[in-house]
């Protein structure tokens, strides 16, 4: 059977696509280059193509997986179908299930480069505004009731993210737990 040919960025993405179940499954020392060009029916030199090294698309493997929350989170904060609390509460269960998805790789090096936490601080950045917004409207209606919305947004996410992303399995910190710390911030 031919190659299909795609568009560069449709074709890129279907390698990063391709390899984050490998991914989790089997961490960066397990991922098989050519296992994963194989699954996409393209070469190994196409994959250097778009990829410098293996590490390079891992590094960009976790930058994509983390772009998506990042999108899922921003339109939960923007739908005005939900409460302030709502929006919290959902945007604490994407954390969450991401903490559950990428657990088993969180002492993988990957996860603990220069550039995986400066993204991830970037990421947060972005979504500061937002919660501080949905923070903001939940002040006006009596929901929430902490003094600075800035400062509290940050609080949530920095610490979230900083629990979330710590060393610790994620098996040994409660949800229940986690939510309480941030409803306590708010309340």
């Amino acid at each position: 059977m031919g190659r299909t040919v795609k568009r560069p960025d449709v074709r890129k993405q279907e390698l990063l696509d391709i390899g984050f179940p490998l991914y989790m499954e089997y961490g960066s020392n397990g991922l098989n280059v050519k296992e994963i060009a194989a699954k996409a029916n393209v070469s190994v030199g196409l994959f250097y193509y778009y990829f410098k090294s293996k590490e390079d698309y891992i590094a960009q493997l976790l930058d994509s997986y983390i772009g998506n929350h990042v999108s899922t989170v921003q339109t939960l904060l923007e739908d005005t179908s939900l409460s302030p609390a709502e929006k919290i509460k959902s945007t604490l269960d994407v954390l969450w299930l991401h903490a559950k998805n990428t657990d088993a790789q969180k002492t993988d090096a990957a996860f603990r480069t220069e550039q995986h936490y400066a993204m991830t601080n970037t990421l947060l950045m972005e979504l500061k505004p937002s919660v501080q917004r949905v923070i903001e409207a939940g002040m006006a209606d009596g929901t929430f009731r902490k003094g600075n919305p800035s400062l509290v947004s940050g609080y949530i996410l920095y610490g979230v993210s900083s629990v979330l992303d710590s060393e610790q399995s994620i098996r040994q910190i409660s949800y229940g737990e986690l939510q309480d710390l941030v409803w306590s911030a708010l309340k």
